[in-house]
């Protein structure tokens, strides 16, 4: 399965507690804080674990349920196969690490399995799909594809071979997203009446209609039972006229599945049985060059685009635009999204157009459009999406006694994704266990449905267990709230929300460049962002590499490395960005040729790297240093604008003006992205050895390169296992000298006092309740909000309170600028102050300024004007 743009998936962060699918786009729950019962993600909550540990790589998924059940795994990290789920509604005993002597009807060390496993069930953002080679003959030829589509029974294939587990879909737009940017006459159920490419039809119908659009298309049934091609112009086609229907040069249409997944297995035989069997036998008499493979074929697939029908698949992100990421002729590039080549003017414009909208209202209208196009076209014949259950274990299973039995709680699933692994990383806690003990280390073993890794790396990175295994790592700017996949659901993160600046056609932007919009744009934007000033990039584990801290620089230098480099995957993210400013240590500024809604999910959602780690440093390797991070050398490039912008394209969608100049720092002519892989040692990539700073990333973790990919006797090997560790001092690591040097996550900011769930914990996130901003009171410009803040309602409540709180973590000490705050020590208990801002200093504050004790919403209930009894305040000399 593929990631679109990790910048826009990052934003994805979604717990269990979510809500059905709907049209709502708007942030449809603002209950927020500590007192509403689970650990909301945004949230200052763990991580309460010492590290992840993927213990090996699971090639198949029934390996991958097996190693739950038997408890070598805590996270199930793929959808459940009809059989698993059956076995799940069984009566089947498992391992059962916290009944020693069993539980009915179970023998001992055993229960039943649903005590022992959760399932959580959720309709997912991907799309599963029979992807067409719009470049290569005979998929190049819209009846060809037709044709294809017409014989694709898609509700029985997901009510027979997945069980119901699947939902039919008829646009690129995936079951598990709003339903508003579908076009109405395109939902599933509008084309079981409308009979979309024979949606509801009979079987015989669809397949009489395929083989009279392939007779109508000039492909004839010829010698051999087999199809031909005497079209009008087959001179010109591979082949020429009377030539078997074939992939150029080949002996059949080159048809390439999946083996490795069994539900794209039964999809690639259901497809190729009925396309290769003969006409009137149930077939489309289409001679066929059948391949049922693993991933080895990616490569000739995503890279050389050298096949015709493959069964492909996309985890996709929240934002519709991805539709314009994946079918621009700007992707079609090798190992780009675009990799069926298609290249339709009107899609395009529509496409983009959505891609540039300023209004939910235009975004959807542009949505509609492109859907329509697409359906008209057919590039792509998407099958289905999940909607099968995710599995994760209840009861820890571990050679330490301590920990062995224990019970886990806060796993978080995205909505529409399934596992998210960074907030799971967070959130999971082993309820009884050591918070933190040297003696009694505890890893979250998460299960990955790989054979091997291709090259986890924040910019060229495709797969999605690429994906989970760099954010262990590797953090983003913003995040989403869990409630909220529309516009308003962002959450500070690694720096606060945006304040944006509009900038009319033909202004300065702040770089004294002149607004000239992308087409469709009614004019630019600035966004303006201001980071903690306690981020850091993680030290290695023997303390070797020491942290750095994460600065406005590594920002502007990861977002124009994902923007320019050759080889992103992720480029398509950054389409519209013209710059980005650096005008402070923590401050900065994004400049867009548009004014669109997108823009500031694209930036929330970056992954940022360490320029020193990427660029300056040079790096050992095998078989020899990567090529790209070390100093600079000479500029080759011999222009000095080169813009991503259409007029930089060629026809056919390949670049054709010169790459831009490496960022600051780098050879200009090789970049820093180029066969880096931040699972690496000094030996190279998963290779056990010394770390490499392109390891160590600004979160909670840090990569072991020491123990990851070691085998029993310490002997190398591909398939695991990958171990990152809490970013916490003390520890002693196997290989590594000495302890863990002390440089943990984020600042403790909550103080020795603060627990969640009555566990103590001692590193947090940005805010502490709520969808708030840091307010910061001795900053440098002056004292600010670097966000929206809530909508004013008139009254001091909780609210208001709950800013303050999260902002200076219930501690702000009475000196210094490590929040940029002042001494708030108004009050106490006893009406003095008492060394730190709490509650007693707020509701001194909700007195002096019109305060309201409203009933319902309000956490202090009584009404308006009405002071309550514990609310007391004793001014000192008075």
């Amino acid at each position: 399965m593929l990631l679109v743009a990790v910048t826009l998936l990052s934003a994805l962060l979604v717990s269990a507690e979510f809500k059905p699918v709907s049209a709502q786009l708007g942030l449809v729950d603002s209950s927020y804080g500590p007192q509403k019962g689970d650990p909301h993600p945004s949230e200052p909550v763990g991580p309460f674990i010492d590290g992840i540990l993927y213990p090996q790589f699971l090639s198949t998924q029934d390996l991958e349920w097996n190693g739950l059940k038997q408890g070598t795994i805590d996270v199930y990290d793929f959808a459940m196969l009809p059989a698993q789920l059956t076995e799940y509604n069984s009566s089947l005993c498992v391992t059962a690490p916290d009944a020693p002597a069993g539980i009915a009807p179970c023998p001992a060390g055993q229960a039943p399995i649903q005590h022992e496993i959760t399932i959580v069930s959720l309709n997912a953002l991907n799309k599963w799909e029979i992807d067409l080679n719009n470049q290569v003959f005979p998929t190049n030829v819209q009846a060809f594809r037709f044709a294809i589509g017409w014989i694709i029974d898609k509700e029985n294939f997901t009510a027979t071979v997945l069980g119901g587990l699947g939902v039919p879909i008829y646009t690129t737009m995936p079951a598990g997203a709003s339903p508003s940017w579908v076009k109405p006459s395109l939902s599933a159920s509008s084309c079981l009446v409308n009979h979309c490419y024979g949606a509801g039809l009979p079987f015989s119908t669809r397949l009489a209609t395929s083989n009279a659009i392939l007779d109508a298309a000039g492909f004839p049934v010829g010698p051999g039972g087999v199809r031909i091609n005497n079209r009008p112009g087959c001179s010109f086609d591979p082949g020429g006229c009377g030539a078997v229907l074939s992939y150029p040069g080949g002996t059949g249409v080159l048809f390439i599945g999946r083996s490795d997944d069994p539900n794209r297995a039964a999809l690639s035989v259901y497809v190729n049985r009925i396309i290769s069997s003969p006409v009137g036998q149930g077939g489309l008499g289409i001679a066929t060059d059948f391949r049922l493979t693993t991933r080895d074929p990616r490569a000739a697939v995503f890279g050389y685009h050298q096949y015709n029908l493959y069964t492909g698949s996309w985890s996709l992100p929240r934002d519709p635009t991805f539709m314009d990421a994946l079918y621009d002729p700007l992707s079609a590039t090798p190992f780009g999204p675009n990799y069926v080549g298609y290249n339709d003017p009107v899609f395009t414009q529509a496409a983009r157009g959505l891609n540039v909208a300023n209004s939910q209202t235009n975004a959807i209208q542009y949505a509609y459009a492109a859907d329509q196009e697409y359906n008209d076209t057919l590039p792509v014949v998407d099958i289905w999406s999940t909607s099968a259950p995710y599995a994760y274990r209840n009861y820890h299973v571990d050679p330490d006694p301590v920990l062995n039995g224990l019970r886990w709680t806060g796993f978080k699933v995205l909505l529409g994704t399934g596992w998210n692994g960074p907030f799971t990383f967070l959130d999971a806690q082993l309820i009884g266990a050591p918070v933190h003990d040297p003696n009694h280390p505890l890893f979250l073993k998460y299960g990955v449905k790989a054979e091997v890794l291709d090259s986890p790396n924040p910019i060229t990175s495709q797969f999605p267990y690429d994906l989970e295994t760099y954010t262990s790592t590797y953090d983003f700017l913003n995040n989403l709230d869990n409630r909220d996949l529309g516009f308003t659901g962002d959450l500070p993160w690694m720096a606060s929300l945006p304040v944006t600046t509009n900038v009319a056609v033909g202004a300065a932007f702040p770089d004294g460049s002149a607004c000239s919009t992308d087409s469709g744009a009614g004019g630019c934007s600035v966004l303006n962002y201001q980071m903690r000033p306690d981020l850091t990039f993680a030290a290695s584990l023997d303390g070797t590499i020491p942290s750095l801290p994460l600065t406005a620089s590594d920002v502007a230098f990861s977002m124009l490395l994902a923007r320019d480099d050759p080889a992103s995957f992720i480029s398509s993210s950054y389409f519209d960005l013209q710059n980005v400013i650096v005008t402070g240590t923590h401050s900065f500024q994004v400049e867009f040729r548009t004014q669109a809604v997108w823009n500031r999910h694209n930036v929330g959602g970056t992954p940022i790297e360490s320029q020193q780690h990427w660029c300056v440093e040079s790096h050992e390797g095998t078989p020899a240093p990567w090529p790209g991070t070390t100093n600079p050398s000479v500029d080759c490039r011999p222009v000095t604008n080169c813009i991503l912008d259409g007029a930089n394209f060629n026809n056919n969608g390949v670049f054709s003006c010169p790459w831009p100049k490496a960022p600051s720092g780098c050879t200009t002519c090789l970049w820093p992205s180029e066969g880096v892989s931040v699972v690496s040692s000094t030996g190279g990539s998963f290779i056990p050895g010394p770390a490499v700073g392109v390891d160590l990333g600004s979160y909670a973790f840090v990569y072991d390169s020491q123990n990851s990919f070691k085998g029993p006797g310490g002997v190398s090997q591909p398939n695991g296992p990958v171990i990152f560790r809490a970013r916490e001092g003390g520890f002693s690591v196997p290989g590594q000298a000495g302890t863990t040097p002390n440089d943990g996550y984020f600042t403790n900011v909550g103080g020795s006092l603060f627990a969640i769930n009555d566990v103590q914990s001692g590193w947090y996130k940005l805010h502490q309740a709520g969808n708030v901003n840091w307010y910061c009171t001795t900053c440098p410009g002056g004292s600010s909000e670097t966000g929206p803040l809530p909508s004013p309602d008139m009254v001091i409540n909780i609210v208001d309170l709950a800013t303050v709180a999260a902002h200076f973590g219930q501690s702000p000490g009475l000196s210094g600028f490590a929040f940029g705050h002042a001494a708030w020590d108004l009050s106490g208990s006893a009406g003095t102050p008492d060394g730190a801002v709490n509650i007693f200093d707020l509701t001194r504050v909700a007195l002096h300024f019109g305060q309201s004790f409203l009933g319902g919403t309000d956490q202090g209930g009584g009404t308006i004007g009405t002071i309550p009894a514990w609310v007391a305040e004793a001014i000192p000399g008075t």
